[in-house]
């Protein structure tokens, strides 16, 4: 949610005055401080909303009646709080169900439980004004599930990741019929969902085709989310630690795994949180998701580290692999130690872990930390 919020401010800000949440102000208390904030030459408010239990949206969409929504994804974040993936999706469904009659409904097609929302949403109200974003792959099947019988015109943003590097995406495809191609300075390749998705938030907002594709390469990474930072070490230390559940940490291994580098790759990870009772069995599947990519070395912080290193183990990992309930800088040395000119590290984990304070005992030259 957040990093699409910023994507949108970026390329509705290069035709129209927007105002939008800074940082996640998306609770009770975020959503009215962030329209308290919208001035009288503002045209666009983006404003971002969250929940971690049924009902927070609603009250939300109550307080905020916007004129578009969107839910960019369904992931298994918040298990604590809404039981399953599936109480995910209903509670993320009342952004549409709670809606004026008149606003214009985001779709990412993608996603099987936002394109569940889509049908639900079609089946309400037929007439009900659309914007629909995914990959070349969903472009039959979104298609279909609109009703219709070309699957071409089904998608108002379509968008393919051609290349990527360390520092960028370059994407291709299609924008209101527009096709176009372009270099954006961010990395991963799971952030095309986030590019299209602020591709149809700027048609919203009056934008064409052709100046959304021409503002997309202002779209940047922020703090917290795929930093690179340079080490004394001479190795490099990717940063996406602003917060962490089962799909974005998958996401971030398996972008980082397909990255080329004449080093070596190692991982410092930390607890996702809010995960209830799934909290041992996501924690193991993500070790053995990491011990497939072959880190040289390991660190984990927080709850978990037990089913997170028996998911190691399973996976026959037997490199370095440090595990720590807390935080101290044994933890951080151990690791920081084996680095070399070249090598690359990954920081993931909830916000909650602070892994920040793991990232400067490895000696960052160009990082500052977040309060």
């Amino acid at each position: 949610k957040t990093t699409t919020k910023e994507f949108t401010a970026a390329v509705v800000s290069s035709r129209r005055k927007i105002q939008w949440s800074r940082g996640s102000f998306n609770n009770h208390w975020g959503v009215p401080l962030s329209l308290l904030s919208i001035g009288p030459s503002d045209e666009v408010a983006m404003i971002e909303m969250g929940m971690n239990h049924p009902g927070e949206l609603a009250r939300l969409m109550r307080i905020a009646d916007p004129d578009v929504v969107g839910c960019t994804m369904v992931g298994r974040g918040h298990l604590e709080g809404m039981g399953s993936i599936e109480g995910v999706a209903k509670g993320k469904a009342e952004i549409y169900e709670c809606a004026r009659a008149d606003a214009l409904f985001i779709f990412n097609v993608d996603d099987p439980f936002t394109r569940a929302m889509m049908e639900a949403a079609h089946r309400r109200d037929p007439q009900r004004r659309l914007l629909r974003f995914g990959g070349p792959v969903s472009v039959a099947g979104s298609a279909a599930a609109a009703g219709g019988s070309d699957a071409g015109p089904s998608l108002d943003v379509c968008l393919r990741v051609e290349r990527m590097t360390e520092s960028s995406l370059t994407v291709g495809g299609h924008i209101a019929g527009e096709a176009g191609r372009t270099e954006v300075p961010v990395f991963g390749a799971h952030n095309v969902t986030n590019l299209m998705a602020a591709s149809c938030y700027a048609l919203a907002a009056g934008l064409s085709g052709t100046e959304i594709w021409e503002a997309l390469p202002a779209c940047r990474a922020s703090w917290g989310r795929n930093q690179w930072v340079d080490l004394e070490s001479g190795a490099r230390a990717l940063f996406d630690a602003y917060n962490a559940n089962p799909e974005s940490m998958q996401a971030a291994i398996a972008n980082f795994g397909r990255l080329r580098t004449d080093g070596r790759k190692f991982a410092v990870l930390g607890e996702m949180r809010e995960m209830g009772e799934s909290t041992a069995e996501v924690h193991e599947e993500l070790g053995r998701l990491v011990a497939a990519i072959g880190f040289e070395g390991v660190a984990f912080v927080g709850d978990g580290g037990e089913a997170f290193g028996a998911g190691m183990k399973s996976a026959g990992y037997d490199k370095t692999l440090v595990i720590s309930k807390a935080y101290e800088n044994a933890v951080a040395q151990e690791i920081a130690s084996m680095l070399k000119m070249r090598d690359i590290v990954l920081f993931k984990g909830s916000r909650g872990v602070h892994l920040e304070k793991v990232l400067n005992d490895f000696g960052p030259i160009n990082f500052a930390s977040k309060g």
